[in-house]
């Protein structure tokens, strides 16, 4: 049995990015500034997956593996993806019975089930998904094979309209996208890429790619409006995330707050919707929305609130969704 050692500069990252995920979520007008964000916020996650299947899938599924992750994420997403769901679900119907306006508790409840999500939430069973399916064909495929199927996969999504596909199609576009990302994060994992490019050049790409997002507007996973773009900036702007957080990290200490929140960022996927949609019922309802006529500086002051909110559940829920004895292959 081996004693499970995090990463920190992928806590750091992973931290950063749900950070930013809390603060497009403060945001109730488009802007530019999160238009950024949703350029890459959920790329990013999965491109850090591929750093870690880098790290202990490389070679596909061996020896049990299949079913001790299966174990593990079942854990750590689907227990905390259906209680978490159906309490959102609980308070949306709540909400509706109050203002004497119908329900869609069913609808909901089957979004849940078939894995479609409940708001945000929507993103544990494609992460889960993605995951699988790069680790086996990882087991398949090496190489340039592998390089020509993601390739294929680009070439897919591109042709395909996204706005006109309905659930399962949708959903297996959407694990395609994943699967992907994943595999970009396990070249820049195998080639050390984030170690050896400069902070500079990180700034400079990272500078590059955010505007090159002012092409793209309103791309998000959900929508990537002319994809080729969409997977360049990314790509680009998580890698330049990832390079400047891993080396000043490195160099200049711990920042235990952020990592913490990285530490627990798939808790904040499920319970942010739930804080934020309390939060602005209080708004409204003692304050007459005065943070939304606040423009940028109450969007600032929400986002403040609601992180601060997401700090108790965080430690009340540390470690509840974790698989007991989970044996890792890093040391």
């Amino acid at each position: 049995m081996e004693v499970e050692k995090r990463i920190t500069w992928i806590d750091y990252t992973k931290g950063f990015a749900i950070l930013l995920l809390l603060l497009s979520h403060s945001m109730t007008k488009y802007n530019l500034f999160n238009n950024w964000i949703f350029a890459f916020h959920m790329p990013i996650f999965f491109i850090i997956c591929g750093y870690l299947v880098h790290l202990k899938y490389n070679d596909g599924f061996k020896d049990g593996q299949f079913f001790d992750l299966l174990s593990k994420r079942w854990y750590n997403i689907f227990i905390p993806y259906f209680i978490f769901g159906t309490i959102l679900i609980i308070f949306f119907t709540v909400l509706k019975l109050v203002s004497e306006t119908p329900s869609n508790a069913i609808s909901m409840f089957i979004n849940l089930i078939t894995m479609k999500g409940i708001a945000s939430m929507w993103f544990l069973p494609i992460y889960f998904f993605s995951e699988f399916l790069s680790i086996s064909l990882l087991s398949l495929f090496k190489g340039k094979p592998m390089c020509y199927l993601m390739a294929f996969f680009v070439g897919v999504l591109w042709l395909v309209d996204q706005s006109t596909l309905s659930w399962p199609l949708d959903l297996l576009y959407k694990i395609a996208e994943g699967t992907v990302f994943i595999y970009i994060g396990t070249i820049f994992a195998n080639n050390e890429l984030e170690s050896k490019a400069s902070v500079k050049i990180a700034v400079i790409l990272l500078a590059i790619s955010s505007f090159l997002t002012i092409f793209n507007q309103k791309a998000s996973m959900n929508n990537m409006g002319i994809v080729p773009l969409y997977f360049i900036n990314a790509t680009i702007i998580s890698f330049s995330i990832i390079t400047i957080i891993r080396q000043l990290g490195e160099r200049q200490g711990h920042y235990q707050l952020v990592s913490f929140y990285g530490k627990n960022s798939l808790i904040i996927v499920c319970t942010n919707n739930l804080v934020i949609e309390i939060c602005r019922l209080i708004d409204h309802k003692m304050f007459c929305n005065s943070l939304l006529h606040m423009d940028y500086i109450g969007i600032f002051i929400f986002f403040i609130i609601i992180t601060i909110c997401e700090y108790p559940l965080l430690k009340l829920f540390e470690g509840k969704f974790k698989r007991p004895m989970t044996i890792i292959k890093r040391t």
